[in-house]
């Protein structure tokens, strides 16, 4: 499975839907729609348009389910990034798939707030295209509380390493990450140049993901502070470092 995973990683590279700044005055930085800026990106929301690529992933994520025998009944996402994602694994495990509506319930036509049959009792597989902190996903733990299901493992494409897997581990769900930041960065500068701040910044995110079970945006800055020093953090400010992308 390592390297069905670092082949994935170089056909992304190749097709532009992972990016790392050279620049640390941030002018070329991705915008999440939180408006926070991040250097490291994987364009989750264009693997759409790449279906060889596509197939591989899910192959890799079927191959990820069945390894660690996670027992399921049903596959569950929320709008929107990862919507065709948990599809596509849907229709190759054959389990019957949820979605969860981000706006909320809604009270008219197809009312409710998830887009699919859910059962009492049922084992709900939770799929994200990326986590944080983990604090998106928890909420969609409580809306399936509220259907008296339960979530049996979390699977996301993109881990940030900010202390999700220890707050899950804590409430006894599996989490399972296809890729962390770390993983990205050290195959990128493989096969291309960096600004040599982007090694700092992953120094950053290395030493402190362990250490942080549930990451506020102080806690990561008073890090920042210590590794980076003052002057340095006006161009890596607090935005930079919440990788939310809620």
């Amino acid at each position: 499975m390592k390297n069905m995973k670092f082949t994935i990683l170089k056909e992304l590279m190749d097709n532009r839907l992972i990016f790392i700044s050279e620049k640390a005055d941030r002018s070329d930085w991705f915008t999440l729609k939180s408006g926070d800026k991040t250097p490291i990106f994987f364009i989750t929301h264009k693997l759409n348009s790449h279906p060889r690529i596509m197939k591989k992933i899910v192959a890799y994520t079927t191959a990820l389910v069945k390894a660690n025998n996670i027992a399921f009944d049903s596959i569950v996402g929320a709008s929107y990034g990862g919507i065709l994602y948990f599809m596509w694994v849907s229709y190759e495990l054959n389990k019957p798939c949820l979605c969860i509506r981000k706006e909320g319930e809604k009270d008219y036509d197809d009312e409710g707030e998830i887009l699919g049959v859910i059962n009492k009792g049922d084992r709900c597989l939770l799929f994200e295209d990326s986590t944080v902190t983990g604090s998106s996903s928890l909420d969609f733990v409580k809306i399936l509380d509220k259907y008296d299901a339960k979530v049996s493992g979390i699977i996301t494409l993109i881990d940030a390493g900010f202390g999700a897997r220890e707050v899950f581990a804590e409430k006894g769900i599996e989490f399972h990450g296809l890729f962390s930041w770390k993983e990205i960065c050290d195959e990128y500068v493989k096969y291309n140049n960096v600004g040599g701040f982007i090694y700092d910044y992953m120094k950053l995110l290395d030493e402190k993901r362990v250490e942080i079970n549930v990451v506020t945006q102080q806690i990561v800055w008073q890090q920042a502070m210590q590794l980076f020093g003052k002057e340095n953090m006006i161009l890596m400010d607090e935005a930079a470092l919440n990788f939310s992308t809620e």
